[in-house]
């Protein structure tokens, strides 16, 4: 029974932390971080030739990441390319949410378009929104941040809530999706942009960090970065 257990442990972590994309096809690496992973040791994170780095700025209406300014003001000092993403809550409004995000972040030309964290782990504890609602609040969110950095938001978001919500739908907005088994295939046959594909160790970073490539060259990268387009907006 006991070697039974463990071979069923072993089934089931093994992608987790051997699933691993060809560097060759995919050389622009990156982790995604938060308060989860504490104070990191930027010195030996940069050693480990990390491309760009995806911070959790903001959650909901009011909540930010209690980690988020120093580790945006280290990757700038450094000179890492950085991304910040907002936890979008299913019992918010889009346009309190998107006042959240952009209270928090102030992204610059270099920096990546801002992201849209959709999930249904951790959310809220009862959703007041139906299906069209959340949806319409998504539409919301998306509108203001874009009005604002005049580039389209990254979705970051699992298979099971692409299925349920976005496929077929923001046909401009650029996917950012969790796959730990396989490499990715959306279900409407949409190119994918950026794929996190498992949990690992990193030199620099306590625990564990969730591990990611970007889907092209390095010159895709960089042209994948915002440009100098900006507009103040307005958030009511």
């Amino acid at each position: 029974m006991r070697l039974l257990i463990l071979s069923f442990i072993f089934v089931i972590t093994f992608p987790y932390k051997c699933n691993k994309p060809n560097k060759t096809q995919f050389p622009v690496f990156g982790i995604d971080i938060s308060h989860h992973q504490g104070r990191v040791n930027w010195d030996r994170l940069k050693s480990s030739e990390v491309d760009f780095i995806f911070m959790k700025s903001s959650e909901g209406g009011e909540s930010k990441d209690s980690m988020f300014r120093f580790n945006w003001a280290m990757a700038r000092t450094l000179q890492i390319k950085s991304g910040a993403y907002h936890y979008f809550t299913f019992c918010r409004s889009g346009s309190d949410q998107a006042r959240n995000f952009l209270e928090a972040v102030s992204l610059v030309p270099g920096d990546l378009p801002p992201v849209i964290d959709l999930e249904f782990g951790g959310n809220c504890k009862r959703n007041v929104f139906n299906r069209e609602r959340l949806i319409s609040e998504i539409e919301v969110f998306l509108k203001l941040v874009e009005e604002k950095y005049c580039s389209p938001v990254l979705i970051y978001t699992t298979n099971e809530f692409y299925k349920d919500y976005i496929s077929g739908k923001f046909p401009n907005n650029p996917v950012w999706i969790r796959e730990v088994l396989v490499q990715p295939h959306l279900p409407d046959n949409k190119d994918w942009t950026f794929w996190q594909y498992r949990v690992d160790t990193l030199s620099g970073v306590k625990g564990e960090v969730d591990m990611n490539v970007f889907n092209g060259s390095r010159e895709e990268f960089n042209d994948f970065l915002l440009d100098s387009c900006y507009h103040p907006v307005s958030v009511q």
